[in-house]
């Protein structure tokens, strides 16, 4: 990452304008809900790149013909467990500071976060959907884990210093509609985050549910 962050915010507000995406969601009673996904990327060199900005490349290549098994759950890393914290607590600041309810923190939902990090990590994409399948991977985690009504996703993807991480995710965050739709959506009321690096990039996924099991 540069030492000098002039310029980010431009810079960062294009990359996500590329990347976010927003689907249609049921009432919160649907037998077939739907998940309302947001992502956005931070370019490398960001202080530097001007009107050139590069999406995420993988640092190795997919095998698409080869499955790969989905975790469901990932037991968060001792280390990455208060950078995840921080990063849903920072949100709940931001929701009260907007007149809004606090979301709690779902052990089960931080798991199902690092799942989907650990996923992207491992299988080298960035995205809500699998790139094998095409299917979207957290409305499958989410309903099979038996949670109900509204549901969305937020991603990001930075090469931040893990230090910067939580800042860096929140900022990239509040420049997209998107994104700030999720975050400060009153129907929900539960979260969870999680977070990974590939060694060079930290992929940031935030869940958010309405309604428990």
């Amino acid at each position: 990452m540069p030492s000098s962050y002039v310029g980010r915010r431009e810079i960062v507000i294009a990359a996500i304008l590329l990347a976010g995406c927003t689907y249609p969601l049921p009432a919160s009673d649907s037998s077939s809900p739907a998940l309302r996904t947001a992502s956005a990327f931070q370019p490398e060199n960001s202080a530097n790149a001007g009107a050139s900005i590069q999406p995420y490349v993988p640092q190795a290549t997919l095998a698409l013909s080869s499955p790969v098994p989905i975790p469901q759950e990932v037991d968060p890393p001792s280390d990455l467990v208060a950078i995840a914290r921080a990063i849903a607590e920072s949100v709940n600041k931001l929701r009260v500071a907007m007149g809004g309810e606090p979301l709690a923190i779902d052990d089960r939902l931080t798991r199902i976060a690092f799942a989907r990090s650990a996923d992207m990590v491992v299988r080298g994409y960035f995205s809500h959907d699998d790139p094998q399948s095409s299917r979207n991977l957290a409305l499958g985690l989410l309903t099979d884990a038996g949670y109900r009504g509204k549901l969305g996703e937020n991603l990001f993807a930075t090469q931040a210093p893990l230090a910067d991480v939580v800042d860096e995710t929140i900022n990239g965050w509040l420049l997209s509609e998107t994104h700030r739709t999720n975050a400060m959506d009153a129907d929900f009321h539960l979260t969870g985050v999680g977070l990974l690096s590939d060694g060079e990039w930290w992929k940031v996924t935030q869940v958010f549910v309405e309604l428990a099991p």
